[in-house]
């Protein structure tokens, strides 16, 4: 028997606040495959698979931190194991979504949004729903500013928003957008 190939297309699939997905191309001639992930300084196994297996989930990670994770497939024969190369990736968790998001005071002319400030967070946006598309309208590079106000708005309108974090320890990395309507209150009766 000869050792298995280097798995094929390994990395990462899909990523949430904690936990990675990692996939790769099946390799039938192999039996399975094992999973390592680098953990203060040395790699730990963290799955043995068959070799029907295309995705593996690590769980119970970190937001906003950076891993790196190893592959490689195997084949039995008889009571030795013949292993490919080992393939490596990495990958870095995103940050908790948003939560509480309120409309906490308004105007005539005016929407003051709250929400409650995001673990690792550097900074928020908010975009408002123009003529059929989001239009970036205020943002703050500051973690622990939780609110934002929008100005300039016309009296009894219902207006669409989305908020979300960002951190940029590992490059741009945003949470998903939490939406919300709010309506501007009406303006002073005139013409009496």
């Amino acid at each position: 028997l000869k050792s298995p190939e280097n798995v094929r297309g390994f990395g990462c699939s899909k990523k949430t606040n904690n936990s990675v997905t990692l996939s790769w191309s099946i390799d039938s001639y192999a039996d399975g495959y094992e999973i390592e992930q680098y953990c203060e300084g040395e790699w730990i196994n963290v799955a043995t698979l068959s070799g029907a297996a295309s995705s593996f989930t690590i769980e119970d990670l970190n937001t906003i931190t950076r891993y790196e994770f190893r592959i490689r497939a195997y084949k039995n024969d008889g009571s030795n194991v013949l292993y490919g190369n080992y393939m490596t990736c990495n990958a870095i968790t995103l940050m908790n979504n948003i939560t509480g998001l309120v409309c906490s005071n308004t105007t005539d002319d005016s929407i003051t949004l709250k929400w409650e400030p995001v673990s690792d967070a550097k900074g928020y946006e908010i975009d408002q729903y123009i003529n059929g598309s989001w239009v970036n309208i205020w943002s703050v590079t500051d973690s622990v500013n939780n609110m934002g106000e929008i100005t300039g708005l016309t009296p009894g309108v219902v207006y669409e928003f989305r908020v979300r974090a960002y951190n940029n320890t590992y490059g741009l990395v945003f949470n998903d957008y939490v939406y919300i309507n709010a309506k501007t209150l009406l303006g002073p009766m005139t013409g009496f």
